[in-house]
């Protein structure tokens, strides 16, 4: 008889550990506040000077889910020849071109500009778009190369990393734009 009573308390901890299991889950399939980064491509720019950075501004972050969104890191993984500034959030331009790439870095002319929040620390509300804003340099006489941005932010209690499938190079000479960025929660 203690053996079955044994049983009975492990088949109802198991059961209980497999329904906690599922109600944690409830949710998973959520997509990100701040989506999925993209399909991928490259977007290159040219860079003609070592250590002389210019603007990447290719990247929004639109905040689709319900709480606010805080930045807690933006790196450029797997760089190899190159190197980024701090990066910036920006108000997107409403009725004109958006900072773009390759241009003067830090675009102390755009009237924007003035009004750029650090990313790291940053906050996107329910709702709002902001542009990632950063400086690429060169830091060898041969050209440079990473894989997209990765942002790892927070919305409530949950941590995302946002893995940006757009490649990025910075060139000595001229090349082009081609494409845009993945995913995954921590």
């Amino acid at each position: 008889m203690r053996g079955v009573v044994t049983l009975r308390k492990l088949l109802l901890l198991g059961a209980l550990s497999a329904l906690a299991a599922v109600l944690a889950g409830c949710g998973a399939g959520d997509p990100p506040p701040l989506g999925s980064g993209g399909s991928g491509g490259r977007a290159c720019v040219p860079a003609p000077r070592i250590g002389t950075p210019v603007s990447m501004v290719l990247f929004d972050l639109d905040n689709q889910g319900a709480a606010p969104v805080t930045v807690l890191s933006v790196s450029l993984p797997n760089a190899h020849g190159m190197a980024m500034t701090e990066a910036w959030l920006v108000q997107l331009h409403p009725h004109s071109e958006q900072l773009g790439m390759g241009g003067p870095w830090p675009p102390v002319t755009d009237s924007l500009w003035a009004a750029r929040v650090p990313a790291v620390g940053g906050v996107i509300l329910p709702g709002k778009v902001l542009e990632l804003a950063f400086g690429m340099l060169r830091t060898t006489a041969a050209d440079g190369s990473s894989d997209g941005p990765v942002i790892v932010y927070r919305a409530g209690r949950t941590t995302f990393t946002l893995r940006e499938g757009t490649s990025l190079a910075v060139a000595r000479t001229k090349c082009q734009l081609v494409g845009f960025g993945s995913s995954e929660n921590t």
